[in-house]
């Protein structure tokens, strides 16, 4: 990821360009292949980066979000009452002379599909929803006018499945669940995505599937459900980045008992306003965890995402009779005996802090001072998995999760079993704690390492520095993915 220059920063955990790597997906089959290539399908990618405070802001700050306006308003003029969906892959990737003409433009470097509206006026029964670009890029509006929300904007985390057996979709900036098969002996559930993705336990045969983790921990489900995965970001939500998914139910004895699949991670939005944002009494935003699939044994939630709100004044109203406004990043749910994501996270920076605020939030959001809103792509820390087993991986990986002889990888290898991974570190300090995470596509075989210096020293300084460690890499997908944190 990137960060200024400014002292006011402190990089904390990244992975990716934006700061969590990005995920690379490999396979291993059993016919030699000798190049590495781009999927065609999409990749969930992470990046953290933890800062200490929003970047020196003063007590009362000046607002400029550097939008351009080339999107136009929102939604455009004509838009009926109902869904509307804002399909994110239609945006062009940013380039030399490559501007939005309302469908915003994709950054690969802070790993953002980014619009520049003029204003944001949502009405009352207007639902938007998002579309996933190809990268699951999180969205971020920048907006030189104001934003007014009467109506609902959701990045929610989408449910766990059982028929069709498919990964759940999540929301922007968010991590996918677990897989659950078919009832039957094949152990073919997985692991949720993410940094903080729910495991499956390789010692019970049966249990409760694990719900996703971000600003806390996902639930660990009963009878045996695997060790939740890791707390990542920081509460500024500098770094951009949703929530991660629950793990699937397992079942490995046919006919006594089904497996159901992980919910999603919640999305991520970034909302910055040069004028106001105003959530009316019946506006929200909501970036949820998906909900895990009800079955005998329950997958685990997602964990909900991120919302970050800046503007000069920020208002949440109430209505007569206690509601209002709702701005919620909780995590998923899940039934009979599984388990509930850990929350997301929500900022609020305005010049008018508490004030403004007439309702709460879920989690409770962190109030701050309008500070930088997009990092400095010139000095964006960067971690990324860069080769794997001699294998240059691509810059923005995109490979579909592999369901059976489905999906494309990143790269493809002739066998299992040992193999080098290459990390690289850009504006990172070299004494940050490297974590290796290895989340197999279906079937146990999961794992989160930490790179110590011990089995990775690394070479180079904090400008730039790599690390390589040999890893054991199971038959099939398996996603990888790097974080650091200090």
């Amino acid at each position: 990821m990137r960060r200024p220059k400014s002292d006011a920063w402190r990089v904390a955990a990244f992975v990716h360009r934006t700061s969590i790597a990005p995920a690379v997906w490999i396979h291993w089959e059993e016919i030699p292949v000798t190049s590495a290539f781009f999927c065609r399908a999409n990749v969930s990618r992470l990046a953290f980066l933890c800062l200490a405070s929003t970047s020196g802001a003063s007590a009362s700050a000046q607002i400029d979000s550097g939008s351009t306006g080339v999107d136009g308003v929102f939604p455009p003029p004509g838009t009926p009452v109902g869904p509307l969906t804002v399909d994110l892959s239609l945006a062009p990737t940013l380039g030399p002379g490559v501007v939005g003409t309302g469908n915003g433009v994709y950054d690969p470097d802070r790993w953002m599909v980014i619009f520049n509206y003029s204003s944001v006026d949502i009405p009352p029964e207007v639902q938007v929803v998002f579309k996933n670009h190809p990268s699951r890029a999180p969205v971020v509006w920048l907006v030189d006018g104001n934003v007014n929300i009467v109506g609902d904007i959701s990045l929610n985390g989408g449910a766990g499945s059982l028929t069709p057996v498919k990964y759940s979709e999540p929301g922007p900036g968010g991590f996918r669940g677990g897989i659950a098969p078919p009832d039957g002996p094949s152990d073919a559930s997985s692991s949720g995505f993410g940094p903080g993705g729910g495991f499956l336990n390789p010692a019970d045969l049966q249990h409760f599937g694990t719900a996703g983790s971000y600003a806390t921990l996902g639930s660990i489900g009963p009878n045996g459900g695997g060790a939740t995965g890791a707390i990542y970001g920081d509460p500024s939500i500098f770094q951009l980045v949703g929530g991660s998914g629950g793990s699937a139910g397992r079942s490995v004895q046919a006919g006594t008992a089904t497996a159901g699949g992980g919910g999603s991670g919640g999305g991520a939005i970034l909302i910055a306003a040069d004028g106001s944002i105003t959530i009316g009494t019946t506006g929200s935003i909501t970036a949820i965890g998906g909900s895990a699939f009800n079955s005998s044994l329950d997958g685990g939630g997602g964990s909900g995402g991120a919302i970050r709100l800046v503007a000069d004044l920020v208002f949440l109203n109430r209505a007569a009779g206690g509601t209002g406004a709702i701005l919620n990043a909780g995590g998923g749910s899940s039934f009979s005996g599984g388990t509930g994501g850990g929350s997301g996270r929500i900022r609020i920076e305005s010049n008018n802090g508490a004030a403004g605020l007439a309702v709460g939030t879920s989690p409770p959001a962190v109030l701050g001072v309008p500070g930088q809103i997009l990092p400095p792509v010139a000095t964006i820390p960067s971690l990324r998995v860069s080769m794997i087993a001699g294998f240059v991986t691509p810059t923005d990986p995109r490979a579909g999760l592999g369901v059976g002889s489905a999906g494309v990888a990143d790269i493809v290898l002739a066998q299992s079993g040992l193999a080098n991974v290459e990390v690289v570190g850009d504006n990172i300090p070299i004494a940050s704690r490297i974590f290796l995470r290895l989340t197999k596509g279906q079937g146990i075989g999961s794992s989160d390492i930490e790179l110590t210096p011990a089995i990775a020293p690394p070479i180079g300084n904090d400008l730039h520095w790599t690390r390589t460690v040999s890893v054991n890499l199971p038959t099939g997908f398996t996603a990888l993915q790097a974080r650091a944190q200090p």
